[in-house]
This record gives structure tokens, C-alpha cells and sequence, in this order.
């Protein structure tokens, strides 16, 4: 990602803490292991735009669940979360085989994080 750990806490803290019932955000991120490695950091370096924060795993979901902790949100939440192979499967098109028409790199992820919307009355 282009923008520190820290401005996408500011920004997931400001959801939580400003935003009405059933608001969302959404963002992508890219996979640590392989994007802050020395190699690629230099290439975006190079490229005038570093990469300067990654997650892997359940990190999504323990960023968010530490916003909410700290602004005291419980109905923060991630209500998608989509890996490399889910986008695959929801997104390609496929051939009659099932195969997927087109590739798809393992670059990270995308989540949807939200306030969840109160219940009719």
C-alpha cells in the first residue's frame, strides 16, 4: 500500500467513530511476504512510489477489531473479506470447463469494513 499503517487506522478509526449505521469502506492491500521484500521495495523505490505497509493472513481482521477497540466501535466489522482465491472464483469469467479465462496475481486482498446497521424497529 501506498499509505502507512498508521493513515489506515486514522481512516477505519474515523468510520467507526463518525459514520452512520450500515456505512462501509472498502480498500485492497497487498501481501507483506512478498511486496515489502527488499527486492520489490527497491523496483517501487525506483519507481517513485514505495510500498510502505502489507498484511498476510488474519491481520485484516485483528487491524480492524484494534480501530474498534480503540474507538470503542463493537459494531465495526468486516462484513467481506476476499482472498486471492475468492476473487478468482467471484470475479473471473470462466471457461466452459470452469477454468478461469484470465490471470489473476496473489497481490493481497480486499476488504469491506462497516458499521453495522441497526435493526428495523
Amino acid at each position: 500500500m501506498y499509505l502507512p499503517r498508521e493513515a489506515i487506522k486514522t481512516t477505519i478509526e474515523k468510520v467507526g467513530k463518525e459514520c452512520a449505521p450500515g456505512s462501509c469502506i472498502g480498500f485492497d492491500y497487498l501481501d507483506r511476504t512478498w511486496a515489502l521484500t527488499d527486492e520489490i521495495q527497491n523496483i517501487m523505490k525506483r519507481w517513485g512510489e514505495p510500498w510502505l505497509f502489507g498484511m498476510t493472513g488474519n491481520e485484516p481482521e485483528e487491524l480492524i477489531a484494534e480501530c474498534a477497540e480503540k474507538v470503542g466501535c463493537e459494531e465495526l466489522a468486516i462484513p467481506d473479506h476476499l482472498k486471492h482465491k475468492e476473487v478468482i472464483r467471484r470475479y473471473l469469467a470462466k471457461h466452459c470447463d470452469g477454468r478461469p479465462i484470465g490471470f489473476l496475481d496473489d497481490f493481497g486482498g480486499f476488504v469491506l469494513v462497516g458499521t453495522v446497521p441497526h435493526k428495523a424497529r
